[in-house]
């Protein structure tokens, strides 16, 4: 009924309304992306710092928030056992609510690592993932605290990058961002624009803001805090539906700033067009919620403003997208079927689209595809999958507006072993730095 009202009537002042927000949130993804070019031409491959097992390690306290999953139990405590990382120095603690019972007899049937402990969360008001990490926050024990989803796969080494990601950083870094990968199906349409997706948050923007601000709405997941800091922060918000976009934003009004890894995360994309609604109706809701709560209180230092305007642009660029490549592709049809095309006459109306096209080359470069001809299909297709961003949206701003704050949990599923064969197999490995056993061996190798 909407789009045929703005048939019927002009809305092309929207469209402009609506664009000119995007365009705004791209300027310090533009900005950071300069500076990561100049810093690639003068050290062309940079390398993974990993902290030396040999050194004194920090405590890192891991989250593993689960509900209903215990079909994803014996995945994780796999996870869990694959990490590079002094099982001395590591705490693990397995969320689960209360009621989930089925989740917690599962639990105690497995063998976990000796670092892992099993937490009952209480029941509350509300039951939500921010409420049961604020939890564990305050009966945490490590020096930096991670979360991961019951889906997730972390390079083994990760846990290693950001300590020593933290050691190099000064006493503002507050947090590292893991990339997250998407485990596709590549015959999928729908799951191979969601790896797409993530493929330009992680790889392209989040790492492009880092650069420019220390500013980013954080992912779901992956995230390594000082947990002394977090405390100081009051953690998470517990009704907020992307806790980690508004953490995001708060680290920023406080002047803290977040830096990005290269060592990624694993995730399953949604394996129904019904799972990928509820989430990303998730997604946006929250995004709603935290342009609501931060948005009426700038900060008053200088750089924390410049930093909260940052996160504020790039959730509002995120919510306005949906809908701008609708009206977008709606007024190209409207004026193909009315007027026909004159290139002289509409130059001006197309000079938006040269940057389009330059993001056109940039998607199949990042294309999660073997052949180009799937690539150059999975770019071009790209804008049909924005366009399936609005109905979510509609479904968030109803939401938001009825006041409905339910969690809208994603189902998740063990990984599909054919999918998952080779993917932590880099074409050029990270550069280790060896432990001390190691070092001395090889020596003694060489002397003899």
């Amino acid at each position: 009924m909407g789009l045929g009202l703005l048939w019927m009537q002009s809305y092309v002042w929207l469209l402009s309304w609506l664009y000119g927000l995007v365009v705004l949130s791209w300027l310090p993804i533009l900005v950071g992306a300069l500076q990561l070019s100049l810093a690639r031409w003068k050290t062309p491959k940079p390398s993974v710092v990993l902290a030396p097992l040999c050194e004194r390690l920090p405590r890192i306290t891991i989250l593993l928030p689960v509900y209903k999953e215990a079909n994803m139990l014996a995945q994780l405590n796999e996870m869990l056992r694959s990490l590079d990382y002094s099982a001395a120095k590591l705490e693990c603690l397995l969320l689960i609510e209360a009621e989930d019972r089925e989740t917690a007899q599962a639990a105690v049937c497995i063998d976990w690592p000796v670092f892992c402990k099993i937490m009952s969360v209480p029941k509350g008001d509300h039951m939500s993932k921010p409420r049961a990490c604020n939890y564990a926050l305050a009966r945490a024990t490590g020096d930096l605290l991670v979360i991961f989803d019951a889906e997730d796969k972390p390079h083994p080494q990760q846990l290693r990058e950001a300590a020593a990601r933290f050691k190099s950083g000064d006493a503002r870094l507050a947090c590292v961002q893991a990339p997250l990968e998407i485990c596709a199906d590549p015959k999928n349409w729908r799951q191979s624009q969601f790896a797409l997706e993530y493929k330009m948050l992680f790889r392209v923007i989040l790492p492009c803001l880092s650069r420019a601000s220390g500013a980013l709405p954080l992912g779901g997941t992956s995230n390594y805090f000082r947990t002394r800091l977090l405390r100081k922060l009051g953690g998470w918000d517990a009704y907020n539906l992307t806790e980690d976009a508004d953490l995001g934003v708060k680290l920023a009004r406080s002047n803290f700033h977040t830096q990005t890894l290269n060592l990624p995360t694993l995730e399953n994309a949604p394996d129904s067009l019904g799972v990928w609604y509820r989430q990303r109706t998730r997604w946006l809701s929250g995004h709603i919620q935290t342009l609501a709560v931060h948005i009426r209180r700038a900060p008053a230092n200088t750089l924390a403003l410049w930093r909260w305007l940052i996160c504020i642009l790039v959730l509002t660029g995120r919510l306005a997208s949906g809908p701008t490549h609708v009206l977008a592709l709606l007024w190209v049809g409207q004026n193909m079927s009315e007027h026909g095309f004159n290139a002289r006459e509409e130059m001006g109306l197309l000079l938006p689209f040269i940057g389009h096209f330059a993001l056109f080359l940039l998607l199949i470069a990042l294309a999660p595809a073997d052949s180009l001809a799937r690539r150059i299909w999975l770019a071009m297709s790209h804008n049909l999958y924005w366009v399936m961003s609005l109905p979510p949206l509609l479904n968030a701003m109803k939401r938001m507006a009825l006041g409905q704050l339910s969690w809208l949990k994603s189902a998740h599923q063990p990984y599909d072993s054919e999918l998952d064969t080779g993917l932590y197999a880099p074409s050029e490995p990270a550069p280790i730095t060896p432990s001390a056993p190691a070092l001395i061996k090889r020596r003694m190798a060489e002397l003899s």
